[in-house]
């Protein structure tokens, strides 16, 4: 059994972050509860507008049934996040929810230099190693490269 979404209308430790989100101001048409605010916790690299992309949800969405485990998939999904956690969400002052998601970036590929190489060329080694410039640099990138660069 996995948690998808967690439930909770005490306060709230990332109450900072929702302070600074627009909250919606339209009630849902399907009587569900509607999001007031969205806010990724953890969020360093990527703007709030990408991860709210990725995400699948908006404030002025309404939160149905079934919307944390949409929104757990499809982030988990995307490459550039190495971790997700299931949405925290809470009771909004006058109806609705806020809903907070903990979330680990990946870094980022950035520039790569190759050291005792004296042989072959930068770029001969880059195009070896599989590792591009702006892709997601995961725990076992650096050590796949190797491996490809050794065979």
């Amino acid at each position: 059994m996995r948690i998808v979404s967690i439930l909770a209308t005490t306060g709230l430790a990332g109450a900072a972050i929702l302070a600074s989100l627009a909250p919606a101001d339209e009630p849902p048409v399907s009587g569900e509860p509607v999001i007031r605010s969205v806010a990724f916790a953890g969020r360093e690299v990527f703007p709030e507008e990408t991860l709210l992309e990725v995400s699948g949800i908006r404030p002025g969405d309404p939160w149905l049934p079934g919307t944390g485990e949409s929104v757990m998939r499809r982030l988990a999904a995307w490459p550039y996040l190495a971790r997700v956690s299931p949405p925290i969400v809470t009771a909004a002052a006058g109806g609705g929810v806020h809903v907070v998601i903990q979330v680990k970036e990946h870094r980022i590929t950035g520039s790569l230099t190759f050291e005792g190489n004296d042989a072959l060329l930068d770029a001969t080694l880059l195009a070896a190693s599989g590792l591009k410039k702006g892709d997601p640099l995961r725990d076992d990138a650096a050590r796949e490269a190797e491996d490809a660069l050794v065979d």
